[in-house]
């Protein structure tokens, strides 16, 4: 509680203030709440109300048409519903005597999109102008919500920068814990750390160690069923499968998930699913008459009672745990009081009441011959659907204990009189008369403690949810998983089949039979995710489609250009790689600027520095919207700061500014990032890329193990976006393949030296002698400092292109890396960036900071006065010469991810020049279907989901005759090319890591 009391502190503030003079008008349109009433203070809801979006086309040359949502979702209705009621119930209470509470409830319709808009509608307000200033607090003061993690992650990335606090009721990703990436983020749900080891647990004690896996294809189901797959390993688990849906998934996409389900020997499955998207599955499930299951089922559809009644024929016996359930006195009464009556002119009351009743609020005569007249006198109280069933009270009671934690963080501040040393606060809430006390820890969860839920039927042959055990992590080990002793119903015979394990351990296994095929989840190690990513649809043996994408413009004068790098990377020292990116783009710029491709058009740049944080990042992101002027006319209402952005350099940053900026339209064009989820253009309609996506890495990756017969490896990878989603695809990949995964370690560059030195020795004490990285260049090196200090020789490295071609590690490390194999971006030459960059220096601008620092860095030098530096420093003259430097940023040798950005700039510039050619008629258009950048060598497409072709070299690392470590192309990867052509070795050498006879090589399959 203190923590959320602490941030209440730097939000609320005075509420309210007014400085300058200036008009501020809105930028674009405002949202509207569905449902508001003004406060002293103001908390904003945002619930998924309504299910389905549909996106208008984008053209790039009109402005957009909003997203239109539909479908109803009663039960987020209710939800929304009990928001209100709590607060109502504050207002009428003595817990903040005369201060009252008002409310602004958007619906976030299930897309980070809309939910993004919301979270700007909720911080902005309503108003197209808004006084003389728009330096003033946000119009909220905290926000309730959402139900999703996915949406929840945009929501908290876009507010956490201004220090607003979010609290959500239904996000239950553990990467919501990091503090250092959602600061403010609050919920009153545990996270699903806690669920996915309760599952474990669960399917351990009752012996079912053959399960099958299905999940939702989104951060819910992702990142809880790896987190579930890797507690299952330790608990000596087996996964036979895992396949994902979405609701959004065609009817072909679910009926083969479900043919795979059927077609298992796995008779029990684990379901880390929505209760939407359970829905889209069980139809399925029924179509295909698919009974004998038994379902192991997520908190989020575990309580559901629709699903319980619909398909109650497949899903008796089923288990899982559930959020603890209370009474709520009041509620129902509350609810059975809503409808139109209380605002004849709010259209989602309207609504509710038709879907409700079945009827139209449609003049007599514009209705159906079916159809009846909705009249307003309709009764609720006869009515027992998923608004007005309070039976389960589960997640509604989260959102109380929410709104509660709001109004006590603003009880305890008052109390204080902004008088912080004096200030005396609770340790915990007691919402109401709902029941438990929440607190929250340093991470801002609650206590993690379930009920073990039972679906049986009743005396009325209805189903029932029975409580059947509990789980309650704050608890010893031993102890946190309980039975009541109560009956358990069953489907069908509980089938106790255990995985044959016993070619999995030890020594290397031959390709194992389907059943032993324990999805690498068999062996005694945590093994990590199986998450398969999002696919562009693309079979194995099909060309890609290589479809121009348009990146368009209007009303363009002078083009401004954004870009985020990493020149600081989680550190004080600058990054010089990350550097030679951030010249690289300004060398392109100066050259298009020097160029024909746009006469009489200059393009501008600003450029920020993400610091590899997704915060610091978000911060950039808005910086480059809206410019750094405090004042900036008479209007607020005009173009954004820049017209484009390039960047970031890694994957989680770039989606927290994907999802930022892609509300307002502004594309963003990456050099390196490469998660696959930025594929998803249903989630990032305006990212692009020139960097292939790790779907296809990850691939090119399974086949060159399997290529030469390494079919028993160990895998590491970063602890974020990057290196989950990209080894999860790497996994699935290498089972299709009959690769076995001996272990699954996680690293970060943050880690304690302590967490390092395990991994390394899980690393030394494994069978497996390949090891397959999917690590980030800056974690690479810490990995490696460990393995030298403990001496780890004689592993076949696999690496990722994030560091193949990386020459400090080469150089540093080159007596435990020698023979490192690899997939890397394509190489090209780039004329005249060499003689650029060694222009680069302070003397270009005097009062540059970052200059400055690169020049001390570089030459070890410092630009204090002589009497303030010590005796082993020296002063830096500015005569200093980087031509006799070789470092990161100087050596060009490796330009591989350089001319990405170089890349992305012209792409921008192509996109500009056919806008222009197009003279505003968009029907006379004629476009380039690629873009080659001036004369860096090969052209680039982007396909429909703004992702390149797909094509990697096979980089092996030899010494030379100098005795140097060399980046040598060995093979190449093409994945437009038919399966069987799209690997292919060139026949030049292979330097081996050791003895290749005790590499486990198939000469065979080499030859």
């Amino acid at each position: 509680m203190a923590l959320l009391w602490l941030v209440f502190m730097g939000v609320l503030g005075v509420f309210g203030a007014e400085g300058d003079q200036t008009l501020c008008q809105m930028l674009g349109y405002p949202e509207f709440p569905l449902f508001s009433k003004e406060g002293d203070v103001t908390i904003g809801g945002v619930f998924t109300i309504h299910g389905k979006t549909t996106e208008p086309p984008l053209f790039f040359t009109d402005t957009p048409q909003p997203l239109t949502c539909s479908s109803i979702n009663l039960r987020e209705f209710r939800f929304a519903q009990t928001m209100i009621f709590a607060i109502e119930e504050i207002n009428n209470s003595f817990l903040l005597p005369n201060i009252s509470i008002g409310y602004r409830i958007y619906d976030g319709c299930g897309s980070s999109l809309s939910t993004l808009r919301a979270s700007m509608g909720l911080m902005n307000g309503q108003e197209r102008t808004v006084g003389k200033s728009c330096f003033s607090q946000s119009a909220v003061h905290a926000i309730i919500g959402s139900s999703e993690s996915s949406t929840t992650i945009a929501m908290s990335q876009s507010t956490g920068a201004f220090q607003i606090p979010v609290i959500s009721h239904f996000a239950t990703c553990a990467c919501l814990s990091n503090k250092k990436e959602f600061p403010t983020f609050f919920r009153t749900i545990p996270s699903d750390f806690y669920q996915s080891r309760a599952l474990a647990k669960l399917v351990k004690h009752f012996g079912w160690t053959w399960v099958g896996a299905i999940r939702s294809d989104n951060d819910y189901g992702n990142y809880g069923m790896a987190n579930f797959i890797k507690a299952a390993g330790v608990e000596g688990v087996c996964i036979e499968y895992s396949e994902t849906i979405l609701l959004t998934s065609t009817r072909e996409q679910i009926a083969m998930v479900v043919s795979v389900i059927s077609r298992a020997s796995s008779k029990v499955l684990v379901a880390f699913v929505s209760y939407l998207e359970m829905e889209v599955l069980l139809e399925e499930v029924l179509a295909q008459n698919l009974t004998g299951l038994q379902w192991v089922a997520s908190e989020s559809w575990i309580t559901d009672t629709h699903l319980a009644t619909r398909y109650s024929s497949i899903l008796g016996g089923t288990l899982g745990f559930a959020i603890r359930q209370v009474t709520m006195p009041g509620l129902r009464e509350f609810l059975l009081r809503v409808g139109p009556a209380q605002d004849t002119n709010n259209a989602l009351l309207r609504e509710f009441w038709e879907v409700t009743f079945g009827c139209r609020w449609s003049p007599q005569k514009d209705l159906e011959s079916w159809q009846k007249k909705c009249t307003g006198f309709e009764k609720l109280d006869d009515i027992n659907n998923p608004f007005t069933d309070i039976s389960e009270l589960r997640i509604s009671n989260n959102v109380y204990k929410a709104v509660y934690a709001v109004a006590q963080s603003i009880h305890d501040m008052l109390n204080c009189r902004y008088d912080v040393r004096n200030c005396t606060h609770s340790d915990s809430i007691k919402p109401g008369e709902s029941g438990e006390r929440i607190y929250f820890d340093e991470n801002g969860d609650p206590e993690a403690t379930y009920d073990l839920v039972n679906w049986q039927r009743n005396e009325a042959e209805e189903m029932s949810f029975v409580t059947v055990g509990y789980y309650n992590a704050s608890l010893p080990n031993q102890y946190q998983f309980a039975l009541t002793g109560a009956n358990i119903t069953w489907a069908g015979d509980p089938l106790k089949k255990a995985c044959q394990q016993g070619e999995l351990e030890g020594s290397m296994p031959q390709a194992p039979t389907d059943e032993q095929m324990c999805s690498w989840a068999s062996i005694k190690l945590p093994v990590g995710q199986s998450v398969e990513e999002h696919s562009p649809g693309l079979q194995s043996d099909s060309r890609l489609h290589k479809q121009k994408t348009q990146i368009g413009y209007k009303d363009i004068i002078k083009f401004g250009l954004g870009a985020i790098t990493e020149d600081h990377y989680k550190t004080t020292r600058i990054n010089l790689r990350e550097f030679r990116f951030a010249q690289t783009m300004i060398f392109a710029i100066e050259e298009i600027n020097n160029s024909f491709l746009l006469p009489n058009i200059s393009i501008g740049y600003r450029i920020y520095d993400g610091c590899g944080s997704s915060l610091s990042t978000l911060r950039a992101s808005m910086g480059l919207m809206n410019g750094q002027e405090r004042t900036v006319g008479k209007s607020c209402f005009s173009q954004s700061a820049v017209h484009a952005i390039i960047g970031s350099s890694e994957s989680s940053t770039t989606i927290a500014m994907s999802q930022s900026t892609g509300a307002f339209q502004i594309p963003v064009i990456s050099h390196f990032a490469t998660c696959a989820c930025l594929s998803n253009k249903k989630e990032f309609p305006t990212f692009f890329r020139t960097i292939p996506s790790d779907f296809y890495q990850s691939r090119a990756l399974a086949k060159l193990v399997k290529h030469f017969g390494w079919t028993w490896v160990g895998a590491i990878r970063s602890d974020n976006d990057y290196g989950n989603y990209g080894m999860a695809n790497f996994i699935k990949a290498a089972g299709v393949e009959g690769v076995c995964i001996e272990y699954s370690e996680t690293i970060l560059l943050t880690s304690p030296r302590e967490q390092i030195a395990m991994v390394v020795t899980v690393i030394s004490r494994a069978s497996s002698k390949v090891l397959v990285a999917f690590v980030s260049q800056l974690e690479m090196e810490v990995l490696l400092e460990e393995a030298l200090a403990q001496n780890l020789t004689g592993l076949q490295w696999v690496a990722s292109e994030s560091w193949i071609t990386d020459t400090h590690l080469a150089t540093r490390y080159s007596s435990i890396l020698g023979g490192t194999l690899g997939f890397a971006i394509r190489q090209v030459t780039m004329p005249g960036l060499r003689e650029f960059l060694l222009r680069v220096g302070p003397a270009q601008d005097t009062n540059n900071a970052l200059l400055r620092e690169f020049w001390e860095v570089t030459f070890g030098c410092r630009w204090s006065p002589q009497k303030d530096l010590e005796s082993w420093q020296k002063k830096c003259s500015g005569s200093e010469k980087l031509d006799d430097i070789n470092n990161p940023f100087t050596d060009i040798s490796e330009r591989r991810v350089s001319n990405n950005v170089y890349k992305a700039v012209y792409a921008v510039a192509q996109s500009i020049h056919n806008l222009l050619n197009c003279r505003y008629d968009v029907r006379n258009c004629t476009h380039s279907d690629s873009i080659k950048p001036g004369e860096s060598g090969e052209r680039i497409y982007f396909d429909e989901n703004g992702d390149p072709e797909a094509t990697y070299d096979l980089v092996n690392w030899q010494r030379n005759e100098a005795e140097e470590m060399s980046f040598v192309t060995v093979g190449y990867y093409n994945a437009s090319l038919p399966n069987q052509y799209q690997f292919a070795l060139t026949g030049a050498n292979i330097t081996w890591a050791g003895d290749p006879l005790k590499v486990l090589i198939n000469l065979e399959n080499m030859k």
